[in-house]
């Protein structure tokens, strides 16, 4: 009998265990290449979302992050169970060049910073829309005059669709923010860019 006991305890006590550490598992661990969001199954494909990231720094106290190439942002539609549902994607020969000139109050520049925008377009879920994945930035060139700091993040927005019910476009805006400070000087700016599903690109006003 006390043999019965210990078994039914352990089992119950497994079920517990098993169950509380499946439930601790948090959506933002769900990364490309592993399991995708279980809601998705439900979704449609002109319902789209990020399931990258949304935000990080890119330059820190005038050096790169380590999250400058790791990290990425995706705009998918809910309705893909995993990666090879969508097919299709294209990217850019030449990748969109970005140059962040920052000057201080005098027209003297305090720092340079070129890199690249990159992104795949055009994948589509059995036909039907357009969307983006890879989408970060790298850069060439970092150089900040001596006695200044630079620090400079991106943040993307929530993916829209900018076509029909039936013919999805993903689209997506990434802000490059930038703070500079100097002995004398502390000022900051930003630069919006649109991405489009389509190929399209542009920076906003």
């Amino acid at each position: 009998m006390k043999s019965q006991r210990f078994f039914l305890t352990f089992l119950v006590a497994s079920f517990f265990t098993s169950f509380f550490m499946i439930q601790s598992v948090k959506a933002s661990e769900f990364v490309e290449g592993g399991i995708f969001p279980s809601f998705k199954a439900r979704g449609t494909i002109s319902e789209i979302i990020n399931i990258g990231k949304e935000f990080w720094p890119i330059i820190k106290s005038g050096r790169a992050t380590h999250h400058i190439k790791s990290s990425k942002a995706h705009a998918i539609p809910t309705s893909a169970k995993n990666w090879h549902d969508l097919y299709g994607w294209r990217s850019y020969d030449n990748p969109v060049k970005v140059v962040l000139d920052i000057r201080g109050l005098l027209g003297t520049r305090e720092a340079l910073v070129i890199g690249h925008l990159f992104f795949d377009y055009g994948g589509s879920i059995n036909g039907h829309g357009q969307y983006l994945k890879n989408i970060q930035f790298i850069h060439k060139k970092i150089k900040v005059d001596y006695g200044n700091n630079l620090d400079v993040e991106i943040q993307f927005s929530e993916p829209a669709n900018i076509g029909t019910k039936d013919r999805p476009v993903a689209s997506i805006r990434a802000t490059l923010t930038w703070t500079s400070t100097a002995p004398l000087n502390h000022h900051s700016g930003s630069r919006t860019f649109e991405i489009r599903g389509d190929g399209g690109f542009r920076e906003l006003d």
